[in-house]
């Protein structure tokens, strides 16, 4: 439940960062604004775009932000287990899942904000729906998919995007989900992109073997 002093902070933050009112939001706000469901956050945007009288641009550069916002803190909270040896680490592991669980929403909250602001965005710029790239459909599976396009990235043909100057798995998987027609969520298919999670069978892998592109 979100009391009024933390919606006073998430107000304040969705003013002074994404309006570009101020510096930048304390941590007490980037702490609430993680733990707000969608619900929840639609009403405080629409009180404040009310309340503010936000023009067409500015509610289209409020959503636009937010969608940046959202997905950097989908990445925050999705970011990788610290490993040695390839491995990753027990304890690393256990400090991780407590972090998500004291600091974080699930995966799936995250991802039905951003659809519902992606939603709210072209509305207001309905261009962006007609010139939406038509997509590739992938006939195989999500850990197929995966598994290949980890191993174009391992073998130098593709370029894993970076939050932070840091590989981000998550916003790899969002590009790949927004180019392709896959039969898998954006948080599934992370999962697979992820060389230690993904379930393509070894036997399975086998079949797929790519050159290093230092070797071609």
């Amino acid at each position: 439940m979100i009391t009024i002093p933390e919606e006073n902070e998430i107000k304040k933050f969705i003013y002074n960062w994404i309006l570009g009112e101020g510096r930048s939001p304390s941590p007490i706000a980037l702490g609430y604004i993680r733990k707000v469901n969608k619900v929840k956050l639609e009403a405080l945007v629409k009180t404040f775009i009310k309340k503010n009288q936000l023009s067409e641009e500015g509610k289209i550069y409020l959503y636009m932000n937010l969608i940046k916002l959202y997905k950097d803190i989908l990445d925050e909270r999705n970011r990788p287990v610290e490993k040695e040896n390839g491995k990753e680490i027990p304890a690393a592991k256990a400090l991780n899942e407590r972090r998500k669980e004291r600091y974080f929403m699930p995966t799936e909250t995250y991802e039905e904000i951003i659809k519902w602001l992606e939603l709210e965005h072209t509305k207001l710029k309905p261009d962006l729906a007609s010139n939406k790239i038509e997509k590739l459909r992938w006939l195989g599976t999500p850990s197929q998919f995966g598994f290949i396009f980890n191993e174009l990235a391992e073998r130098g043909f593709i370029e894993i995007p970076k939050t932070h100057g840091k590989e981000s798995i998550s916003k790899f998987a969002n590009i790949c989900y927004a180019l392709f027609e896959i039969e898998a969520t954006p948080g599934n298919l992370a999962k697979e992109l992820n060389p230690n999670k993904c379930t393509l069978s070894n036997t399975n892998r086998k079949f797929f073997k790519f050159p290093n592109i230092t070797d071609l």
